[in-house]
């Protein structure tokens, strides 16, 4: 079945009466030239086990089945299921999991979990941010991701200091890995066609990270510069984190070389380890 027609995607939902949710981010891929740029980014080989995230009715799924040894696909949207159930149903090489990707823990998830090193998906506009995040902290086989995003989270995946797209997500992701932006998506290549363009992104993790102070203090500082981005570091920092002394931080910003009046957005992921290891040096 070639799911990835606009006519076909069509005739299915209207088979099974489907009405496609926005809080869910329902925006079903009908452009066959981006899926083979995925799935040729990729670089699937025959025995691997690829990790998609976000199943919709099939169409990555299917493509990735035909070139992988096994998909295990993530869902969250039971409605769906009785679609699945006819659109992947002579493929025995699909695990589909009815769950919340953000809420899966790795202890929740069998032995085959460990052999993934790849996510390859449409990501669900609305959560591709944090599923970034989750799965590259709790699932540390995963090196690789090729997957699509809306235009303003590519944006933000590619963004450099200073910019305006620069943010705490940005930052943190840049702790696990570097991003590349591989093409851009017309909103026309969806049904339903989405307010917004997409992309394209590849995820490369770093082989180490790229600093070596304790990450969960360092997401906290960045969490707190950026929690008041109009105002300067020591001020949005003071306010969140009372316990750390803004005349410290002004000193830790003097060592590095940077202004005292300087915003979180100017500062790289380097900075704020730097200043992670003034504060308590």
């Amino acid at each position: 079945m070639k799911l990835v027609t606009r006519s076909q995607t069509s005739a299915i939902l209207r088979k099974f009466g489907f009405r496609v949710s926005r809080d869910l981010g329902q925006n079903f891929l009908v452009d066959e030239n981006i899926l083979k740029k995925i799935l040729d980014a990729s670089e699937l080989k025959p025995d691997e086990i690829v990790l998609e995230i976000g199943t919709g009715i099939g169409t990555l799924t299917e493509a990735l089945a035909k070139r992988v040894r096994k998909v295990i696909t993530i869902e969250i949207d039971k409605r769906l299921v009785p679609i699945l159930s006819e659109t992947l149903l002579d493929l025995t090489n699909v695990q589909m999991l009815s769950a919340d990707a953000l809420r899966l823990e790795p202890a929740q998830t069998d032995a085959t979990w460990s052999s993934i090193t790849k996510i390859v998906a449409n990501l669900p506009y609305g959560v591709a941010a944090p599923v970034l995040i989750k799965y590259f902290s709790d699932f540390k086989n995963i090196k690789t991701m090729v997957v699509m995003v809306q235009r303003e989270i590519g944006e933000r995946i590619l963004a450099e200091p200073g910019s305006k797209n620069y943010s705490a997500f940005t930052a943190k992701l840049r702790y696990f890995c570097q991003g590349k932006k591989l093409s851009s998506v017309s909103r026309h290549s969806f049904l339903p066609e989405p307010n917004i363009d997409s992309m394209v992104i590849k995820l490369t993790r770093w082989e180490k990270p790229p600093v070596e102070v304790g990450r969960e203090r360092l997401f906290q500082l960045i969490t707190a510069g950026f929690s008041q981005r109009r105002k300067q570091l020591v001020n949005s920092v003071g306010s969140v984190m009372p316990q750390i002394d803004k005349g410290a931080i002004e000193s830790a910003l003097d060592e590095l070389g940077k202004s005292r009046k300087i915003r979180a957005e100017n500062l790289t992921l380097q900075d704020f380890a730097g200043l992670i290891e003034k504060l308590d040096g």
